[in-house]
């Protein structure tokens, strides 16, 4: 990672304007660039399942995700680059319904949880904590709890 991307994360942390949710997200996205393929698996999920459970939540509260990322892309613009794609894909989304449950099918066949049960558990999720951060904390539990053997 650049030392532009690591002052302008630093900076990112202490801006009161950003949430811990879109902070961890812009963490995430511009990390992994430095990870050698699949290098980083060990010590978190698969990119196809974070990055799916990221855009879930990004689409419980779509609106205001994409006013927090205009914010972001204008005052950090380095940091931007490593979630442009994310955002684009939030952002040309029309078809939210679609987008939801193309990502319930990709959790459902990586976990074995049925997709209508995932959308339902990250739509309550979503509703019963302010703070994204600790509702994707607490899907992820129920989802690690939930997840089925499927070899």
């Amino acid at each position: 990672m650049s030392n532009v991307k690591i002052d302008e994360l630093q900076k990112l942390y202490k801006d009161c304007k950003v949430n811990s949710f879109l902070q961890e997200l812009c963490e995430y996205f511009a990390t992994k660039e430095d990870y050698e393929e699949n290098s980083y698996e060990e010590e978190i999920e698969p990119a196809q399942i974070v990055e799916s459970v990221y855009l879930l939540f990004c689409l419980e509260r779509r609106s205001i995700i994409l006013e927090d990322f205009g914010y972001i892309r204008k005052r950090y613009p380095n940091l931007f680059s490593a979630i442009k794609d994310f955002y684009e894909k939030l952002l040309l989304s029309m078809n939210t319904t679609a987008l939801f449950d193309e990502l319930s099918d990709i959790l459902s066949k990586e976990t074995g949880i049925d997709a209508s049960t995932i959308l339902e558990k990250a739509d309550d999720t979503s509703a019963l904590y302010s703070d994204m951060s600790e509702a994707m904390d607490n899907f992820y539990s129920w989802m690690k709890s939930n997840k089925r053997n499927i070899n």
